[in-house]
């Protein structure tokens, strides 16, 4: 059994974006705005709520993730706010 140390990495974004994968095993995103996200074209994370993608620390997720902010045509107005949080891990020796 291994152990492992854990490093995050925090993004904050307001428009349309792709994350790009980069060896993490984690990825979590939080909508903390007033308008649904929608992840590659299929999940949707709604106002407050979080959608996680979680592997074990040997695992790395190989998957591009485009966020998409659902906009709400009578109200352009309303905040869009993603926080995305990438988890690595590297193995103590």
């Amino acid at each position: 059994m291994h152990n492992y140390k854990v490093r995050y990495r925090f993004e904050t974004v307001r428009k349309d974006y792709t994350l790009l994968h980069d060896r993490y095993s984690c990825v979590m995103f939080s909508n903390e705005g007033e308008t649904p996200v929608q992840i590659n074209g299929n999940a949707i994370a709604n106002p407050g709520e979080s959608l996680k993608f979680n592997e074990d620390p040997n695992v790395r997720i190989d998957t591009d993730f485009n966020v998409h902010f659902v906009e709400d045509p009578n109200d352009p107005t309303l905040t869009k706010h993603c926080v995305i949080t990438c988890s690595y891990y590297e193995p103590i020796h």
